[in-house]
């Protein structure tokens, strides 16, 4: 059963070089939950049509939506970025904007984690995979003031440490972990969280 809009936990996973492969074993890794979905934001290069979703789904029991148009937010769902776009969440949506052209650094992760730090607040859960440069920063603290998990693979296990390092130097994640050990994690903070809410 899928839960209403923004009554459900909404994890953004981004990562470039080296993020795929780290995203495999996340999602391989993760369990079946109704109340969470995933937006999965990699670096694409312009043009560049992206497997990414037939990838992930042999992973996951999740349904993943390579996102092609603006839709509607749902529990149960991985949304994978396709080429030439931006992602942002907004208004129980998730809204597919155009990449600038004269946009050479590509900032996908730190705008989807900025909107998603704005809309879900304490049921923000970002996570910063293997990468080169520090995209997701921005997003990251954005997060961490809303309420929101930040956590970051280990510069260990990843091909290319520096936006975790940038991630894990500029803002303290909350942990620092091997991508199934992330996984793992987020099961224990919708556990912990959702329990809370219902002493409540």
């Amino acid at each position: 059963m899928k839960t209403e809009a923004n009554d459900f936990f909404l994890v953004g996973i981004g990562g470039s070089s080296g993020g795929i492969q780290a995203m495999q074993t996340f999602f391989e890794s993760m369990p079946f939950l109704p109340n969470i979905a995933f937006v999965a934001i990699t670096h694409l290069s312009r043009g560049y049509v992206s497997n990414l979703s037939a990838i992930l789904a042999r992973y996951t029991p999740y349904r993943v939506i390579a996102v092609t148009e603006d839709v509607q937010l749902a529990s149960g769902n991985i949304y994978v970025i396709t080429e030439d776009s931006y992602l942002e969440c907004a208004d129980g949506k998730l809204l597919k904007r155009p990449r600038p052209k004269e946009s050479d650094i590509n900032r996908a992760v730190d705008i989807f984690l900025l909107s998603l730090a704005e809309t879900f607040r304490e049921r923000a859960i970002a996570i910063i995979l293997s990468g080169g440069g520090n995209d997701g920063l921005k997003g990251a603290v954005a997060a961490e003031k809303q309420g929101g998990l930040v956590m970051s693979q280990s510069p260990i296990s990843s091909q290319f440490p520096q936006m975790p390092l940038a991630v894990i130097r500029d803002n303290n994640p909350s942990a620092v972990l091997e991508p199934a050990a992330l996984a793992e994690a987020v099961v224990q903070r919708v556990h912990e969280k959702s329990t809370n809410r219902i002493r409540k």
